[in-house]
């Protein structure tokens, strides 16, 4: 049919997208590259013992690890995400 009328043509009958049709015919293949090794990077022991110091500090003493980390950043002090700040004080409250 595509010889007869043309690709639009036969396309439009067809209810089918051009691009559809080039798709199928000159399909990409998939980029496959070298695979990034997924690590999870560690406090140190000493890190651990300053950034539980920080959130025991008589200035945060009542201020969530988000409220902490927000009021750190906003000072232009980085000590590590929100999510490490609440998982160090979970193990601290749950370790046996």
């Amino acid at each position: 049919m595509e010889a007869a009328v043309g690709t639009s043509g036969a396309c439009e009958i067809l209810g089918k997208a051009r691009a559809s049709l080039y798709r199928q015919r000159n399909p990409t293949p998939r980029q496959q590259g070298p695979r990034r090794p997924f690590h999870h990077p560690e406090l140190s022991e000493e890190e651990r013992a300053h950034v539980l110091a920080v959130l025991d500090s008589p200035l945060f003493a009542d201020k969530s690890a988000g409220q902490v980390w927000a009021i750190l950043l906003d000072e232009g002090t980085y000590l590590c995400s929100q999510a490490t700040m609440y998982r160090l004080l979970r193990e601290r409250l749950f370790r046996p």
